[in-house]
This record gives C-alpha cells, structure tokens and sequence, in this order.
C-alpha cells in the first residue's frame, strides 16, 4: 500500500508551510507495466519513486 502524507499552516500574513512525504512506507512498485511487442512474454516497466520528504513555503502578497 502506497501512502502520502502532507501537514502544514497557513497564517493571516499570507505565509504558509507544508511537511510533505511520497510513499511514506518506502515500497517497491511499478507506476507502468507494458507488455511488450510480439506477445513473447516480455514486460517493460517503469518503476516508481522511493520514499521523499519536503517543506513548501509559500508568501502571498
């Protein structure tokens, strides 16, 4: 299971922060799965991103 996470504040300033996090369990898993040309029991995949943390900050004027 995939799970993403955000929390933050906003205050009357117009200044807003967020923590952030993707794939918070750090799991293995293919965003694609494609079988490929000629049905000979081949798979092209794409896989995904490992766990990542941020901060967004944010001034509105």
């Amino acid at each position: 299971m995939l799970l993403n996470a955000r929390a933050g504040f906003r205050v009357s300033g117009g200044l807003s922060a967020f923590l952030w996090s993707r794939n918070l369990p750090d799991k293995n898993y293919f965003e694609q799965l494609l079988p490929a040309a000629g049905n000979a029991g081949h798979y092209a995949a794409v896989p995904g991103n490992p766990r990542t943390f941020g901060i967004t900050l944010r001034y509105s004027l």
